[in-house]
C-alpha cells in the first residue's frame, strides 16, 4: 500500500504499532502488529481511556483524524500498550502518578525506538505477530481495573 505524502501530514494514514505487553516496553515492540489507524481500531481503544479518564468528550472528536499513542503503567512490573486513538481526544490528561502516555503521528511514530522509514512496505521491516484486538482490549481493562482498586486501598 502506497501513503502519500498528504495523508500523512494530514493524518489519515497513520500506521502505528499496537501492542500490549507486561515487563520492559521493547517485548510491547517485539510483539507489535502495525496497522493502519481507523476508526475500528481507534474505536477499541476507548474503552480502556474512558476508564482512565470518565470526562473524556468522545462525541466532539473528529473521527477522521488519528494518531499512535503509548501508555504505561508503573508497579511491581511494568505494563504498556500501544495503538491508535482518534488526533483531538486528549487520551493523556488526567492520569494518575503511576501512569504515562504520550502520542504522535507518522509512520510507527509510537515504537521505542523510532526511526523515518523509507520503503512502504506493510510490515516496515519488523517481525510481528497477530494480537486479538478484542483480548488486547479485556486486558487492559482488566489491568487498569485491578491497578485503580490497588491505588484506591
Amino acid at each position: 500500500m502506497k501513503i502519500t505524502a498528504n495523508q500523512v501530514d494530514c493524518g489519515y494514514a497513520n500506521t502505528c504499532l499496537h501492542c500490549v505487553a507486561q515487563g520492559e516496553e521493547r517485548l510491547c515492540d517485539d510483539a507489535a502488529e502495525i496497522l493502519e489507524c481507523n476508526e475500528e481500531l481507534a474505536e477499541k481503544y476507548l474503552s480502556l481511556f474512558m476508564r482512565v479518564n470518565e470526562n473524556l468528550d468522545v462525541e466532539g472528536v473528529d473521527k477522521t483524524q488519528f494518531k499512535c499513542f503509548k501508555f504505561y503503567i508503573l508497579g511491581e512490573e511494568q505494563f504498556h500498550l500501544k495503538g491508535c486513538t482518534y488526533g483531538s481526544l486528549p487520551i493523556c490528561d488526567k492520569l494518575t502518578d503511576n501512569m504515562g502516555c504520550s502520542s504522535c503521528e507518522g509512520k510507527d511514530c509510537n515504537a521505542q525506538y523510532y526511526e523515518s522509514y523509507i520503503d512502504d512496505d506493510d510490515d516496515g521491516g519488523r517481525a510481528g505477530t497477530q494480537v486479538s484486538s478484542i483480548g488486547l482490549i479485556a486486558t487492559c481493562v482488566l489491568i487498569i481495573g485491578l491497578f485503580r482498586c490497588a491505588v484506591v486501598r
